[in-house]
């Protein structure tokens, strides 16, 4: 059978249809990546600009981290320094090459608890050194045995595009049936939350119970759905990477540790996703790579003791900086 040759114009452009070009020019496909710019740490794996591990103690006190004295800490270094870093092992086990701490991620005959040990006293910058020397499938080995979960899960998403609770309630119970052992829901009307979260919660309890719930919404309201016991975990822990995002979304680090102790507070789990926009402003302050300072928020985010770490798959996937350009057409993704 012989091909035919597609048809052409007279102007030699190659026919579209109206509904090809409708969705070839939807807003999405203006979406592209910026090109990298290490000077102000647009930049996502490997850059000049990145600190060089260390630490100093003095009288029980980190005085040095990551090339900074601690009288040059931002809010977030004094936050890990103090809280985060196990000062009495920090020294000896930064004295340890980050080669060796990798195969002691990977080693079978090396138990969690004995990396624990170590990677308590790391500083981000370290932590980053080790993650360096490993490539994906290490890292997800290393996952494999650190993670505090006993056994996976996969979550649903049941949404409405009009909030419709009974509609929700009705994909709840079936990803329920289908095995999803936690189910979330996000809304476009806040004051709908308390109605679509109950359905929700009550369709995913009809298969099988014991699912987890969660809906997904701006900070207040969603504590508050927590301690009335509507929903059983929550993502909003948000983790931020420089002190000027903390302070455009009126938190501290030590703010996000008192929301996650009043989610544990009522036996809510809770998490950290991550905050999209933040991601391309993490390195105008320094001029680092993002993976350095998702290192450090990665970091600061034990202390509160957050269950879930949606942001941990790769330094490369978690990293990589995505943004809108302001004018003009940008290249359309593949």
């Amino acid at each position: 059978m012989t091909a035919v040759s597609p048809q052409h114009s007279a102007a030699g452009q190659r026919r579209q249809s109206e509904r090809t070009k409708v969705l070839e020019d939807r807003p999405v496909n203006l979406d592209g990546f910026v090109e990298e710019w290490p000077e102000v740490g647009m930049v996502a794996l490997d850059s000049e600009f990145d600190p060089a591990p260390s630490v100093r103690v003095a009288d029980g006190v980190i005085v040095e981290m990551d090339g900074r004295d601690r009288a040059d800490f931002d809010f977030i270094d004094q936050f890990i320094a103090d809280h985060a870093i196990d000062v009495a092992t920090t020294e000896q086990a930064m004295a340890i090459p980050a080669v060796e701490i990798a195969r002691m991620l990977v080693d079978p005959h090396v138990t969690r608890d004995e990396v624990i040990a170590v990677t308590g006293g790391l500083t981000p910058a370290k932590l980053l050194e080790v993650a360096k020397t490993m490539n994906i499938v290490e890292i997800m080995m290393g996952m494999q045995k650190m993670r505090a979960r006993r056994t996976t899960a996969n979550q649903a998403h049941c949404t409405s595009a009009r909030d419709n609770p009974l509609q929700v309630a009705c994909e709840a119970a079936e990803a329920s049936l289908r095995g999803f052992s936690e189910v979330e829901t996000t809304l476009g009307v806040v004051r709908y939350a308390p109605l679509v979260a109950m359905a929700l919660q009550i369709g995913s309890q009809v298969g099988c119970g014991g699912r987890l719930t969660q809906c997904a919404l701006e900070e207040a309201t969603e504590l508050e759905l927590g301690m009335r016991g509507i929903t059983a975990y929550a993502e909003t822990i948000s983790v931020y990477g420089t002190e000027s995002v903390f302070v455009d979304g009126d938190d501290t680090p030590w703010s996000k540790a008192f929301l996650a102790a009043a989610y544990a507070s009522r036996g809510s789990r809770c998490g950290s996703p991550p905050a999209p926009v933040p991601r391309c402003r993490w390195a105008t302050p320094r001029a680092a790579r993002c993976c350095t300072w998702r290192s450090g928020a990665s970091w600061w985010r034990k202390v509160p003791a957050c269950k879930a770490c949606r942001t941990a798959r790769s330094r490369a996937s978690a990293c990589r900086v995505r943004c809108r350009r302001v004018s003009g057409r940008s290249r359309r993704r593949t």
